[in-house]
């Protein structure tokens, strides 16, 4: 694997102690905001020299990039509210691909829809909060992360207590073990990017073709393996 990015154009250098997963998680979670990128990968990458080494360095872009940032508090907020709208984001990709992969009968965007607000937006957060499950508002977010869909819903597959229906074998944190991700996340890409409503042809893919944040030809898709007990899909088999 050469690189993570078909374009090589968004690579940027990074600080110390950061990986190019965490420059992904800084994308996934603020892909419209390089400035908010950049910010997030500055406070990850203090805040781990000061606990390896004590002090951290301050060359020039850093520091600027310091004296222009949120606090890390106001960030840890952006954080919180972009993590739930990417994982709205990456479930709706989910429910399109197990309906396509699973035998139900014309998927489409809206049983995706019906699908994320039933099974997933019916539950409080871990802050006890609730967010917005009508289609429209799901369909505002689907819009909003359509450039990292596919990151987010190979981040989402991870989480037991979110998606329990995939080969644990098969799961891969980001992080945790970074090619695995992202041969998961090309699995969800190519879908994205082909994906078509059985009776609406004129609706656009999951995945805009002009992302810049496509993954490099050189990861190969690994396709998931899903349970055919899935029940929030049952409704949609017979």
């Amino acid at each position: 694997m050469t690189s993570v990015w078909k374009d090589e154009a968004v690579m940027i250098s990074l600080p110390p102690e950061v990986s190019e997963a965490d420059y992904l998680g800084g994308v996934m979670l603020f892909e419209n905001n390089p400035r908010l990128i950049e910010s997030y990968l500055f406070h990850m990458s203090k805040n781990r020299q000061i606990s390896l080494k004590g002090d951290w360095e301050r060359d020039h872009y850093w520091t600027e990039i310091a004296s222009e940032s949120p606090t890390y508090q106001d960030l840890e907020k952006s954080i919180a509210r972009s993590t739930k709208r990417g994982l709205i984001a990456g479930w709706f990709l989910l429910a399109l691909y197990a309906m396509e992969n699973t035998g139900v009968k014309e998927p489409s965007k809206i049983k995706a829809r019906e699908i994320v607000s039933k099974h997933y937006l019916s539950k409080k957060w871990g802050d006890d909060s609730y967010m917005k499950s009508s289609s429209t508002s799901i369909e505002t977010i689907e819009k909003e992360y359509q450039n990292v869909a596919h990151l987010w819903a190979a981040f989402a597959i991870n989480h037991v207590d979110l998606f329990v229906y995939s080969e644990p074998a098969k799961k891969a944190l980001l992080g945790e073990d970074f090619a695995v991700f992202l041969q998961v996340a090309k699995m969800f890409e190519n879908f994205g990017l082909l994906y078509l409503d059985t009776r609406n042809k004129k609706e656009k893919p999951v995945i805009s073709s002009l992302s810049p944040w496509l993954l490099s030809e050189d990861i190969a898709p690994n396709k998931l393996t899903l349970s055919t007990d899935i029940d929030w899909l049952q409704p949609y088999l017979n």
